[in-house]
C-alpha cells in the first residue's frame, strides 16, 4: 500500500490509564477476576513490568498518533509507532534510533 501513497502503521500502547484498562469492567478487573487475583494488583503489576514503572498516559498515545498522521512522518510506513508500555526499550545491535530533522 505504501507504493500507492497509503501508509499503514500501528501503535501498541500497552496498558493505558483509562477506564478500558483500569475501570470497573476494565482489562485489569477481567484478567484478575479470571485468575483469582486482586484487580488493583493486576493493574499495578502490568505497570510495574514496564520500563517506566507506570501505565501510559492517554496524551502520550495521542501525541504519537498525531505524529504518525502528520506530514513529518510521511515516509514512515509498515511500522509500529512504538510500544508505549516501555517493554521494548532496546534497538537491535547496530541500529541507531533517533528522530532527525533532515
Amino acid at each position: 500500500m505504501g507504493s500507492s501513497g497509503i501508509p499503514v502503521d500501528s501503535v501498541s500502547p500497552g496498558p493505558v490509564s483509562t477506564g478500558l484498562w483500569l475501570g470497573t469492567d476494565g482489562v485489569a478487573v477481567t484478567v484478575a477476576s479470571s485468575q483469582g487475583h486482586n484487580p488493583a494488583a493486576a493493574g499495578d503489576s502490568a505497570a510495574g513490568d514496564s520500563a517506566t514503572g507506570r501505565a501510559t498516559h492517554p496524551d502520550e498515545v495521542a501525541g504519537l498518533v498525531a505524529f504518525m498522521a502528520s506530514d513529518v512522518a510521511g515516509n514512515i510506513t509498515g511500522s509500529d509507532g512504538g510500544d508505549l508500555s516501555g517493554r521494548r526499550t532496546q534497538a537491535p545491535a547496530g541500529v541507531v534510533v533517533g528522530l532527525g530533522t533532515g
